[in-house]
């Protein structure tokens, strides 16, 4: 009788799983990897960190810049005047201007000085950005319009459309060749003191220099001159009435150069 042969059929070996020497493979190789890519995000970050601090200077640099041209775009032809040793540079905004009717009294002709007891009849005109300080007339030289004995400035008691009253009489150096009369807010200033730019609002107008400790705004700091911090043109180039600004600005990182010329609106 033949015997019956029955076969089993093997059954797979349990999987050992990783060895100790590969998981420690693995996490040397993971920790590779983490350390790698650890640095570049890092290096990343920095230069990120670097480029908007890059930017938020320039943005700062430029908004600055567009402050102070605004303002000087809208000053009196030669009332921009380099004191301080040329770290200021003072100015008279022009807040109207208009037409006058009767030739004033001028170092020409015989007319009494006047403005005080008797207005000045003008055409109607429209005051814009500013109040009214000084009337001016026939300014040709910085000197017209600063100081005690300044010819070519009053200062203005009460304004009207069509007509302006002086706080004294007054006896111009000229008239204008078209009878042109300007009104000007108070005399300002920027000034750049101890690597700070400063802007000034009341300066006064017979003063010969800036009282650098009287009231200022800081507009910006860690500022210097690139060569000349302020430059007046009053048309010995192709720019008729400019100044030019040349600032730069800095942290401990990063040093921007700024520079830009600025056309008076009124200078033309």
């Amino acid at each position: 009788m033949s015997k019956r042969v029955v076969r089993y059929a093997e059954r797979p070996k349990k999987s050992a799983g990783f060895t100790l020497i590969e998981t420690i493979a693995v996490l040397i190789i993971l920790s590779i990897v983490v350390t790698i890519g650890s640095h570049f995000f890092i290096q990343f970050i920095q230069g990120q960190r670097l480029v908007d601090h890059q930017t938020q200077l320039w943005i700062n640099s430029q908004l600055t810049l567009t402050r102070m041209s605004k303002q000087l775009r809208q000053a009196m032809p030669y009332s921009l005047r380099l004191v301080n040793g040329n770290r200021c540079v003072t100015f008279m905004p022009v807040v109207a201007e208009g037409i006058y009717f009767d030739e004033l009294p001028d170092a020409i002709n015989s007319f009494t000085p006047a403005g005080k007891d008797i207005p000045i009849s003008v055409l109607h005109h429209t005051v814009v950005g500013g109040s009214v300080s000084f009337m001016v007339v026939g300014a040709a030289a910085s000197t017209e319009l600063y100081g005690n004995s300044a010819g070519s400035i009053q200062a203005v008691d009460t304004q009207a459309d069509v007509s302006i009253t002086l706080v004294n009489n007054q006896r111009w150096l000229r008239n204008s060749s078209d009878r042109r009369f300007y009104l000007t807010d108070s005399v300002r200033a920027f000034c750049l003191v101890a690597n700070e730019l400063r802007y000034y609002d009341t300066i006064s107008q017979s003063a010969s220099a800036v009282n650098l400790a009287s009231h200022y705004t800081v507009l910006a700091q860690s500022v210097t001159a690139l060569g000349n911090a302020f430059l007046i043109d009053y048309g010995s180039n192709a720019c008729q009435h400019c100044i030019t600004l040349a600032l730069n600005f800095s942290d401990d990182e990063f040093d921007i150069a700024v520079e830009k010329t600025v056309v008076l609106r009124y200078g033309h």
